[in-house]
């Protein structure tokens, strides 16, 4: 069952959107930039959107989950949204 507070910084009553989570490892000069996305799906308000790196997860609203009640935009592609980066590729 999704969240009802944004996994990510705990914000209540905001609405939640299907993310996943993105780590980041930059270049340095004893490892090579890296990119990891997790599998889990969490749910994040729009400032942790516009904060943290993340991929849509909009497969999470097509299986019928949304955290709560007109929480989460029915259209499910979030690559338009003001903020939100674009999928990263491993």
């Amino acid at each position: 069952m999704p969240a009802s507070v944004c996994q990510s910084c705990a914000r209540e009553d905001e609405p939640l959107h299907p993310v996943k989570r993105v780590y980041v490892q930059p270049e340095a000069w004893d490892a090579e930039p890296k990119i990891t996305v997790v599998d889990e799906i969490e749910w994040w308000c729009v400032v942790c959107l516009d904060h943290y790196p993340h991929e849509p997860a909009p497969e999470a609203l097509s299986s019928g989950g949304s955290p709560d009640p007109g929480g989460a935009p029915d259209e499910g592609d979030y690559t338009n949204k003001p903020g939100t980066p674009p999928p990263r590729t491993a």
